[in-house]
């Protein structure tokens, strides 16, 4: 699938927008492209809506970038502007960078552009992400503020033996108001018989002997009264110095009691636990720790961590144990809880071993992770797609020439063989070429999103295909059965792609049935009228033609039911499927106006039914009618590929129906062919996909040369706006093309010179 981007484009030259956009589809774009030639445009462009890229010429009549780049720096995006232009020089591109451009393209490098915006839209996006993420930390750390400003709580922050923060709670503990303490040494307060301890413990916490200690003290009111208080104290840093974080909380009618989570822990949206060490019992856990496990405070208290689901896998435990009896802290390990209800969590976790009343106790603070992993596998996945989509399209160009090659000879190869087991062979090789270039198409549909050509498909020729490879290839323990009626509608379609669908209900049949069975495809003929089409939101009243995949094997649980359509997922072992299959599945018959209903019952077996909408008329059954080709006049056409096959066949059909034909291997060749012979070449008929220029740079150097010269374009892809390929386009000829295509578009574009047209 393309990439949508909205690009605004400085340009005045309306042709060269057209190359822009073809060169973006051909990078993987989808581009929404506004053009603008003069200020007030601009400005206008930029005050209207967002914008992903901009693109923009050097020197314009009324207009160039460096007004440009003064626009948008006024405006106040942060949009990439790149410049493309075959006037810039270097001392000028320099000082366009210094004045906030991106980058600089000279134009005619076309195969660089695509990487930049690449690149540009890559680092856009990161800036975007960093400034959401600093006004995210300033929300919290104003929250946190927030938070710790209402605290019931007092809590102070203590560098250098002084206070240099409190929150009001500490103030209406003390008497005293934050500006009579902030600056003040905490020992001031403390009550002479503690204060020895106090500051045994602060200088012990600052000589990192302990990070983290609770203890009783009693400090002075402002009124000469003391007051009972329990210190937490943690080591931190303050605007970038040591310091003492501390919360301190009265105890009241003077009694000691430990206040394990104080109402900072326990709104704090981070999980909180304390455990017994080594034995790892459940003390106490805020609300947010208690979520992610999935439990009750009751559920909790004095039981096992290993039996709350705490450790998912197996000797994390005992490992986390070893690791704290080396050291105090453990920090940001990857802990993954197992919920009552089964769903996996995974948290970031750190641990600190502290002494509260001469017992070793586990604080644990746990962070939930667990949608950011979702996020990164399924980017992970998105990624490999992203590669199967590229190497798709590589290899695609690839085949596609060299069943190219193969069509070509068969034609010329019938032409001089008169033999019935000659012909029969050729047949043969064709239809293998045939059916080998649609499954080409089907993989760029599937890796790329590009939809097939539709037309009347027999659903019935499509099944027989099926049953007779599943009957030679599926375990001699299923039996195959079909029930076809012979006046079956016809369907409007892509059979390469039906046949990829009906073929993959039939393998998940196969791999329901692993003691054998019976798998029964069926069709029918059917009208829903307005009463019946309520069986799916997408159904409309009208004729249908169905088919049904049904097998008796173990049936579709209840809770794969719910989801089998999703794509990735998958009941499979890991690497016996992607999780794919029944996803695309949904998207092709989506793409024929179709759906899909299914009945299943556990170890009884399941029954799929495929619903497309039927041909008002039946057009599949139309014969290998052999048409007149038409002969050429000695008129001179130029064939430009870089696959040898193609160019000596493609010479070779030519010569033969009376034309006079050039070959070049690339760009450069053919530029020089059309030089040496110029204003004798009448058409040029190039690839697309070629090393050292491409098609696109191919035809503007011809062009430049000759501008009488007519343009066949010849691509494996499905080009769906082949105005934005080039305005001196005349035709489209789709890989592989066959010499009945090839002629009779020749023929064509010499006989016309009005509108494109497409074969």
């Amino acid at each position: 699938m393309k990439t949508p981007v909205k690009v605004l484009l400085l340009e005045d030259s309306e042709s060269d927008g057209l190359l822009l956009a073809c060169e973006l589809e051909r990078g993987g774009y989808a581009p929404e492209i506004e053009r603008v030639w003069t200020g007030p445009k601009l400005d206008a462009a930029l005050q209207d809506r967002t914008w992903d890229i901009i693109i923009s010429d050097f020197s314009m009549p009324s207009f160039n970038a460096f007004e440009g780049l003064a626009l948008l720096k006024k405006s106040g995006r942060d949009i990439p502007f790149v410049i493309v232009s075959g006037t810039i020089g270097e001392e000028r591109a320099v000082a366009a960078m210094k004045a906030g451009a991106a980058d600089y393209l000279p134009k005619g490098t076309a195969g660089r552009l695509v990487p930049v915006i690449n690149r540009e839209l890559a680092d856009s996006r990161k800036r975007q992400l960093q400034r959401v993420t600093q006004k995210t930390l300033a929300t919290f750390e104003g929250n946190f503020r927030t938070l710790v400003e209402n605290s019931t709580a007092g809590i102070c922050v203590i560098q250098d033996d002084r206070f240099v923060y409190v929150n009001p709670q500490v103030s209406q503990i003390l008497g005293h108001s934050a500006v009579e303490l902030v600056s003040r040494p905490f020992l001031d307060f403390v009550c002479s018989d503690d204060r020895d301890n106090v500051q045994a413990n602060i200088h012990t916490r600052f000589e990192g002997g302990v990070k983290c200690i609770s203890y009783p003290l009693r400090m002075v009111r402002k009124d000469g009264y003391p007051v009972h208080l329990e210190a937490h104290g943690t080591g931190t840093d303050y605007n970038g110095r040591p310091s003492i974080f501390c919360i301190l909380t009265e105890i009241p009618n003077q009694k000691r009691v430990t206040d394990r989570f104080s109402t900072i822990a326990k709104c704090c949206p981070i999980g909180m636990a304390q455990f017994t060490f080594p034995e790892s019992r459940f003390i106490e856990g805020n609300d947010a720790i208690l979520e992610m496990l999935g439990l009750s405070r009751e559920e909790t208290i004095g039981r096992r961590v290993t039996d709350l689901g705490l450790w998912a896998e197996s000797g994390d435990e005992t490992g986390l144990i070893d690791k704290l009896s080396l050291g105090r802290r453990v920090s940001d390990i990857e802990c993954r809880f197992q919920q009552k209800s089964g769903k996996p969590v995974i948290t970031l976790a750190s641990f600190q071993l502290i002494e509260e009343q001469e017992e070793k106790c586990l604080l644990g603070f746990f962070h939930d992770i667990t949608e950011k992993k979702a996020v990164e596998s399924q980017l992970m996945r998105n990624q490999r797609m992203e590669s199967i989509g590229s190497l798709a399209g590589g290899i695609s160009h690839d085949l596609n020439n060299a069943f190219a090659s193969i069509l070509m000879t068969v034609e010329m190869l019938r032409a001089t063989s008169v033999e019935p087991e000659a012909s029969r062979m050729l047949e043969v090789l064709q239809s293998s070429a045939q059916r080998g270039t649609a499954m080409v198409r089907q993989v760029l549909a599937f890796a790329r999103g590009v939809e097939g050509k539709h037309s009347a498909v027999q659903l019935r020729h499509v099944i027989a295909e099926i049953v007779a490879m599943a009957r030679q290839t599926f375990p001699k323990t299923i039996r195959i059965k079909q029930i076809i009626p012979r006046d079956l509608w016809p369907v409007n379609g892509d059979s390469t792609q039906l046949h990829q669908a009906i073929l993959n209900f039939c393998i998940n049949a196969r791999d329901a049935m692993p003691k054998g069975g019976t798998l029964t495809l069926s069709a029918e003929n059917v009208y829903l009228d307005e009463g019946e089409v309520h069986i799916h939101p997408d159904a409309k009243a009208g004729a249908y033609t169905t088919l049904s995949v049904f097998d008796t094997g173990t049936g579709i649980p209840l809770h794969v039911q719910t989801r089998m359509f999703e794509p990735f997922f998958t009941t499979k072992e890991p690497g016996q499927g992607t999780g794919l299959g029944l996803s695309t599945v949904r998207n092709i018959l989506k793409s024929h106006k179709g759906f899909v209903t299914f009945e299943t019952e556990e170890a009884k077996g399941t029954r799929f039914k495929i619903y497309l909408p039927a041909e008002s008329t039946s057009k599949t059954s139309v014969g290998n009618v052999r048409v007149l080709l038409p002969r050429g006049h000695g008129q001179r056409i130029l064939i430009v590929d870089d696959e040898a096959g193609i160019r000596d066949i493609a010479r070779q059909l030519l010569q033969t129906f009376g034309y006079e034909v050039f070959t070049a291997r690339n760009g450069p060749e053919a530029i020089v062919v059309c030089a040496k012979n110029l204003g004798k070449i009448e058409v040029i008929v190039t690839d697309l996909m070629m090393p050292v220029m491409d098609g696109s740079a191919t035809i503007e150097a011809v062009r430049s040369i000759d501008s009488n010269i007519k343009v066949i374009v010849a691509s494996e892809e499905i080009l769906t706006d082949q105005t934005k390929i080039s305005t001196t386009v005349q035709a489209i000829l789709q890989k592989p093309y066959t010499p009945e295509k090839l002629l009779h578009t020749i023929h064509e574009v010499l006989r016309k010179t009005g509108p494109k047209i497409s074969a």
